[in-house]
C-alpha cells in the first residue's frame, strides 16, 4: 500500500497506523514490536529485507510475537524470495507478498 493510500485510510478513520523505528543497522527490535501491539492490532506488515541497507529482518521471531498476540503477519518478500529461505509455517507467516517475476 502506498504511503498516500495508507494516509487516506488513516484520515478516513478506517485504520490506525503505527510505525516502529529500527536500530542503526535497520533491524526492527523485537521489544519495539511487542510494545507497539495493542488489543486493536489485527495486522502487522513489514519488509523482509531492505534493498538499500541489505538488512534482513528476523521474521521468524517477529512471526512468533505476532502469532502470540493473535494478529496476522504480512511480509513483503520482494527482495528475498528465491534468495533467502522462507518457511511460511515455521516462521508463522500468514501472508507473503512478492512479484512472480522473481521466481
Amino acid at each position: 500500500m502506498s504511503a498516500g493510500r495508507s494516509k487516506a485510510l488513516v484520515d478516513a478513520g478506517a485504520i490506525t497506523l503505527t510505525r516502529v523505528n529500527a536500530d542503526v543497522t535497520g533491524t526492527l527490535l523485537l521489544e519495539t514490536i511487542r510494545a507497539a501491539l495493542n488489543p486493536k492490532t489485527k495486522l502487522v506488515v513489514l519488509t523482509h529485507a531492505s534493498n538499500v541497507l541489505g538488512t534482513i529482518q528476523p521474521i521468524g521471531d517477529i512471526g512468533e510475537i505476532v502469532r502470540k498476540h493473535g494478529a496476522l503477519l504480512l511480509v513483503d518478500a520482494a527482495q528475498t524470495v528465491g534468495v533467502v529461505p522462507i518457511d511460511v509455517r515455521a516462521m508463522q507467516l500468514d501472508l507473503v507478498a512478492f512479484p512472480v517475476t522473481k521466481l
